[in-house]
């Protein structure tokens, strides 16, 4: 739950420090913002099933370094090393992820964000939009963020409410934990698909407790799928909301700026940590293995009675 809980963070991290590469006519704005230093609160807001779930967070991005907090529980990321205050982990090597072509934007608008000059862009999937970004135009850090469901309706937001050009804590956090990481190897062989609804599966990873760890993105949103053998992870999921697909029930906790999703399959359970929006997130589930215990009697009731 560790891992998961940095998977959690890290899409929080991705989320207030936006910078997909979509359009060749953003390359350079994007790569600015990639190099970008700064520091300050954001508040995260996202809207799951009609309820609302708000976290305020400190960031901090310095070089290859980018630090977030809440609450006392921070993440520090980057050179292929994550920190999230109990343990550290080292991925030996790492993938990156391209821009699925589903993406356009639109042109760089001028604007204000906290009375700094800033700069809009909005990205389109299926010419519907689907996130709206503000960027600084003096440091190109994300000042802002925006998410909408299918539907077009708000479904994520995140926003500066103060903004410093100087940070300063994040190497001082990744440097003070040396002797606290646990190195992770990539493995090749896994049961998880190479492809799942536009995502593509980037890395795969096990932990010296069997933990398999796929990670997936399409260039804009990303998600980790856990697998383990036997019954896990249930006490996290006591309060969990149902979500629905194809029949099939799931169990859901919706947070601020990402989703967890448990279920079993054959005596495995997986869990699934991610920023997708829900309409994503139901063709994806779609495609993983399904919950049950697979036999002929469970599909045939499934099949007459739904």
């Amino acid at each position: 739950m560790r891992r998961a809980f940095a998977v959690g963070m890290m899409a929080l991290a991705t989320l207030v420090a936006a910078t997909p590469a979509f359009a060749d006519d953003l390359d350079d704005y994007l790569d600015k913002a990639a190099a970008a230093d700064y520091a300050g609160t954001q508040v995260v807001v996202t809207v799951w099933d009609g309820e609302h779930t708000a976290e305020e967070v400190y960031v901090e991005r310095l070089d290859e370094m980018l630090m977030v907090g809440s609450e006392g529980r921070e993440v520090v990321a980057g050179g292929g090393k994550t920190f999230t205050g109990f343990e550290g982990v080292v991925l030996a090597e790492w993938a990156g992820s391209e821009v699925s072509d589903r993406y356009t934007t639109s042109e760089p608008q001028p604007t204000m964000q906290l009375g700094r000059d800033a700069l809009a862009v909005t990205v389109f999937e299926d010419d519907r939009p689907r996130v709206h970004i503000v960027f600084d135009a003096d440091t190109w850090a994300p000042m802002s963020t925006e998410v909408y469901d299918a539907s077009g309706n708000r479904f994520r937001f995140a926003s500066f409410t103060d903004f410093d050009t100087a940070p300063r804590r994040a190497y001082e956090k990744m440097g003070s934990t040396e002797d606290t990481y646990e190195v992770v190897t990539r493995i090749d062989e896994t049961s998880l698909p190479a492809m799942v609804a536009g995502y593509g599966r980037l890395d795969v990873y096990r932990d010296q407790d069997g933990v398999i760890q796929a990670f997936y993105g399409d260039g804009l949103f990303s998600f980790s799928v856990f697998q383990l053998r036997g019954d896990h992870w249930e006490r996290r999921f006591r309060e969990a909301s149902a979500f629905h697909v194809d029949g099939d029930a799931y169990a859901v906790l919706a947070n601020p700026a990402d989703v967890w999703v448990r279920w079993m399959n054959h005596g495995t359970t997986y869990l699934l940590v991610g920023d997708l929006p829900p309409d994503h997130l139901e063709v994806v589930l779609a495609q993983l293995p399904e919950p049950g215990d697979g036999n002929l009697l469970a599909r045939l009731w499934r099949g007459l009675f739904g």
